[in-house]
């Protein structure tokens, strides 16, 4: 039987052979491939998180989490951001899938037949995708002033604007910024958007914010 698709992790090579074979992954028991699970486990990664299938010569990879989301890094192009309860596609290649939990954990999909710790997968079709879709809800100034938070790291720097620069640049008092950043956090908690813990709240929502791209 012709492989169609590997899925390949730091602990083993699993197989996709079939149209009608679906492989979950995600942090839990029962899935296909265990990501984020060991050497250390990662709280934040959903038990299950997405599932891939192949359909008439592409990839389809499924997030089936409710705030992560999924990137997708082809050679060559800018990465994609699978949002929760969205499906993305691609033809043949190689595709990196990046989940960013408590640690940044990868998986590669290839049709690379050269490894030799294989697992045999069969199983039946995806029975349906969810369609919710749980994330913040933020105003558009909230957006405004979480972009300028990040815009330096997104062009290299280690560190994000203080609030005090943020108050400046949008013309409003450092007390309001404060405010509104405080508000975000709220909403994102509301969300339930994995949120990594540091000394300041707005610290927490701009590593959310750049790691999940919401």
């Amino acid at each position: 039987m012709q492989t169609l698709v590997s899925i390949i992790t730091e602990l083993d090579v699993v197989r996709l052979e079939s149209d009608n074979c679906v492989i979950c992954f995600g942090r839990g028991p029962d899935v296909d491939v265990t990501i984020g699970h060991r050497p250390q486990l990662d709280t934040i990664v959903p038990r299950r998180s997405g599932e891939i299938w192949a359909h008439r010569g592409w990839v389809m990879v499924s997030n089936l989490g409710e705030a992560l989301a999924i990137g997708a890094h082809i050679v060559d192009q800018p990465i994609t951001w699978i949002r929760p309860n969205t499906v993305f596609g691609f033809e043949a290649g190689q595709c990196d899938l990046t989940i960013e939990g408590l640690f940044r954990h990868t998986l590669r999909i290839t049709n690379d037949d050269t490894h030799q710790s294989t697992t045999l997968l069969q199983g039946a079709p995806p029975q349906g995708l969810k369609t919710t879709d749980v994330l913040p809800q933020l105003s558009e100034r909230q957006r405004v002033l979480l972009d300028c938070y990040v815009e330096p790291l997104r062009h290299g720097s280690a560190e994000p604007r203080t609030h005090q620069e943020v108050a400046t640049i949008m013309g409003i008092s450092r007390s309001l910024v404060r405010v509104e950043a405080n508000a975000i956090w709220d909403r994102f908690d509301r969300a339930v958007v994995p949120m990594r813990q540091h000394r300041d709240k707005i610290e927490d929502v701009i590593d959310a914010w750049t790691r999940h791209r919401l």
